[in-house]
């Protein structure tokens, strides 16, 4: 019972994807460290190939799409070994593209666009913006062929 996921923001280009690949991934894939009596590992009871096996197999990591200049070098990062999400941050890629607060805008939507093409064309990685509570991003989302949908939930004290 270890980590199921790694979200890593605002990846501009394949060299930070790959480092969060090492990161995140233990060898042949990365460079993780080890710890053969983690908790994750079952504080030994699971053989540490094995764990590693599996943590490489189960862990998801996801590379945040929030600037243009990423959107700019998509089939490059979406060709990266190891990322398994590529997801849309559409508040930080709507401020870059100067359409801030504009969830529909056309230079937004192109761009997501944009990832969702690259994605499809790169081993089918799953793909899809992070959105708000709001129904016309999510029902275009979905209609566009997204398979997951990352949602932002906040609690109130």
């Amino acid at each position: 019972m270890g980590v199921k996921g790694i979200q890593v923001t605002h990846v501009g280009d394949a060299a930070m994807a790959r480092a969060a690949v090492k990161a995140v991934r233990y060898p042949p894939l990365g460079d993780r460290g080890m710890a053969a009596g983690s908790r994750a590992a079952e504080f030994g009871k699971i053989p540490l190939i094995e764990h590693m096996a599996q943590s490489n197999r189960e862990v998801v990591l996801a590379c945040m799409i929030e600037d243009m200049v990423a959107v700019e070098r998509i089939d490059e990062i979406a060709a990266v070994e190891g990322v398994d999400l590529l997801a849309v941050g559409p508040s930080d890629l709507s401020r870059s593209l100067g359409v801030s607060g504009q969830p529909d805008h056309p230079k937004l939507v192109a761009a997501i666009d944009r990832v969702r093409e690259a994605v499809k064309r790169h081993r089918g990685r799953a793909a899809g913006p992070t959105i708000e509570p709001r129904r016309l991003p999510a029902q275009r989302s979905a209609a566009k062929g997204a398979r997951r949908r990352l949602y932002q939930l906040r609690a109130e004290p």
